[in-house]
């Protein structure tokens, strides 16, 4: 369980979201999270919108680059910015998920 806990707290503490267009100087595109002191990086991205009556989400599902067994989830508020957006983290890392919700995440999205 302490493993759990440090897995997604770097997971969460460090986890960066970048974009890419044609004037970003040659900067990757991708997600980039940090898990267990080690970077990693997911270019398989699907990002999904879900509506509700008083407010929108995005499911953010990722697969690593150099190993598709592993994966990630992220779910937060459309239009959220600030430590408070993200809410929910999921990592697959082949054999086991690890999840991590709301208060105990860390993360600032901007």
């Amino acid at each position: 369980m302490k493993n759990l806990f440090t897995i997604l707290t770097f997971v969460a503490f460090a986890m960066s979201i970048t974009a890419c267009s044609s004037d970003d100087d040659g900067k990757k595109s991708g997600l980039t999270a940090r898990i267990n002191g080690v970077e990693r990086t997911f270019n398989t991205i699907e990002v999904t919108e879900e509506v509700y009556d008083e407010y929108t989400d995005y499911i953010i599902d990722a697969v690593q680059s150099d190993d598709v067994t592993k994966s990630i989830t992220i779910s937060l508020g459309k239009g959220s910015l600030g430590t408070d957006s993200i809410y929910f983290i999921q990592y697959y890392d082949g054999t086991t998920f690890y999840q991590l919700s709301s208060p105990q995440i860390t993360s600032n999205v901007t």
